[in-house]
């Protein structure tokens, strides 16, 4: 099934496929992520290896005990953001 790229929330791996969450429905499909961010548009930020999310989509950070973010979409999924991309985060945010 199609999904367009402004309609996807998140992508992230579990096990061999890789998920697509959007608003109200979970895909899986079976690339690697990899294949896909070569083509995803500008607006997606690497959280971690294994998560790309679009951050139109941001709701709020959460900063936790252990110093690392988590994202919080307006679908109310969760992402947490790898330490050696928190600048890369920063940055997209002009934060």
């Amino acid at each position: 099934m199609p999904v367009k790229y402004q309609d996807i929330y998140s992508l992230e791996v579990a096990s061999r496929e890789t998920n697509i969450y959007t608003e109200n429905q979970l895909f899986s499909y079976h690339d690697r992520l990899s294949n896909m961010k070569a083509n995803l548009f500008n607006y997606f930020i690497e959280a971690s290896r294994s998560a790309i999310f679009n951050f139109n989509y941001i709701d709020h950070l959460e900063l936790l005990d252990n110093w690392l973010i988590d994202v919080v979409l307006t679908n109310n999924h969760r992402i947490q953001i790898s330490r050696r991309n928190i600048r890369n985060l920063k940055e997209r945010l002009g934060i």
